[in-house]
């Protein structure tokens, strides 16, 4: 993704930066995870969504459990903010 690309991506209304998370390892980026929240879905609802509309890590640091422990993080951290 082009940092044009990021840019736009984290500029969308929905993107939660509390619920989005990037894992380092040696000072270098190894892994990432979004979370978007649709305030007109929890309006209308009264229910709290986090979508994932982005979890990767580099070819070079998969098969290490990154991408589980960040799900873990993120679903821990948006049960404690009040998702549902």
């Amino acid at each position: 993704m082009s940092e044009k690309e990021w840019d736009h991506f984290t500029s969308l209304g929905a993107f939660r930066p509390a619920l989005s998370f990037l894992t380092y390892s040696e000072g270098e980026a190894v892994g990432v995870i979004v979370g978007f929240e649709f305030g007109a879905y929890a309006e209308e609802t009264g229910i709290r969504d986090l979508y994932i509309p982005l979890i990767g890590t580099r070819r070079a640091a998969r098969k290490r459990g990154i991408a589980s422990a960040l799900l873990r993080k993120v679903l821990t951290e948006a049960k404690a903010a009040g998702f549902g």
